[in-house]
């Protein structure tokens, strides 16, 4: 553990002094609805039936060496192939959080660092612009990170221990702040608890 906690603290510390931390460039279209795969990302497409909520537990390093599509762009439905991450939730156990972002389009940017100092993106979607089948859990996924978080336009860093929930989804890279090099992302968070061993995530059913 104390192993852990430094190497997140020295990813801290890179994160704070890296100058694109500081930049714009982490949101999504600045803003604009229906940019960068925005309906798979926010559960409006077609395909959110194919999604399992039923969290498997991962890691930042398996999530990081899944191949991305050769076919992704901004245009791309959601990617139901056997195996593929976005009809997954996963689910992150005390892992770092190193920093965060109110991002324009109005979601939380979060970057989850683990023991090696490996990194990947967790985005809790702004509830009003959810499916409805996702609004609660994003809602409560929202209301836990407030109340241990101010998040602002402005990246700021943390150091706590987080577990983490959410689905699967292949970001196009654009210089996002914690970016896994092969996109990956947590996207839409769908719950997070904070503090080593916190409360388990509950298990939630199939959208109606």
């Amino acid at each position: 553990m104390k192993r852990f906690l430094v190497v997140a603290c020295v990813a801290m510390l890179a994160l704070s002094c890296d100058p694109w931390t500081h930049l714009d460039d982490d949101d999504e279209g600045g803003g604009r609805s229906g940019f960068g795969r925005w309906t798979v990302k926010t559960g409006h497409d077609e395909d959110l039936r194919k999604v399992s909520l039923v969290p498997q537990t991962a890691t930042i390093a398996a999530l990081r060496a899944m191949k991305p599509p050769p076919d992704l762009n901004g245009d791309s439905p959601r990617f139901t192939y056997a195996g593929s991450p976005e009809i997954q939730t996963y689910r992150l156990t005390n892992v770092a959080l190193a920093g965060y972002k109110l991002e324009s389009d109005g979601d939380y940017h979060l970057v989850l660092v683990d023991g090696a100092g490996k990194s990947l993106i967790a985005e809790i979607v702004d509830p009003r612009r959810v499916a409805e089948s996702w609004k609660d859990r994003t809602t409560e996924a929202r209301k836990a990170f407030d109340a241990r978080h101010t998040a602002s336009g402005s990246f700021q860093t943390a150091g706590e221990t987080v577990t983490v929930t959410g689905v699967g989804f292949f970001d196009l890279l654009h210089g996002q702040s914690g970016a896994a090099p092969n996109g990956i992302e947590l996207h839409a968070v769908l719950d997070i608890c904070f503090g080593t061993d916190c409360a388990s995530i509950k298990a939630a059913a199939a959208p109606p």
